[in-house]
């Protein structure tokens, strides 16, 4: 019959802090825009950093008063409502 030994003396284990990283959104890419006629709008962007790098990509949903109140100013509505979202985000 075999023995195992003695069992091995018990240690302490080191305890790790988990440490997040901030990051800067610096700016933004339009990557698709999908469109339910009179209902809604999808808008996919890609986050980018100060030195233009990819942070993420995020999906923000046109919807309700933000779809109908969206005219025929394209560029500065969209911007804007991506912006707002953007300083919205509480998590990546």
């Amino acid at each position: 019959m075999s023995s195992f030994g003695k069992p091995p003396t018990p240690t302490t284990l080191t305890t790790f802090k988990i440490v997040s990283t901030s990051k800067t959104i610096a700016g933004y890419k339009i990557v698709n825009i999908g469109i339910d006629l009179g209902v809604s709008a999808s808008i996919q962007v890609s986050l980018h950093d100060e030195t233009g790098s990819f942070i993420t990509n995020k999906c923000f949903l046109l919807t309700g008063t933000d779809y109908t109140n969206w005219g025929s100013s394209d560029i500065p509505y969209i911007d804007d409502f991506i912006v707002n979202q953007i300083n919205n985000l509480t998590s990546l």
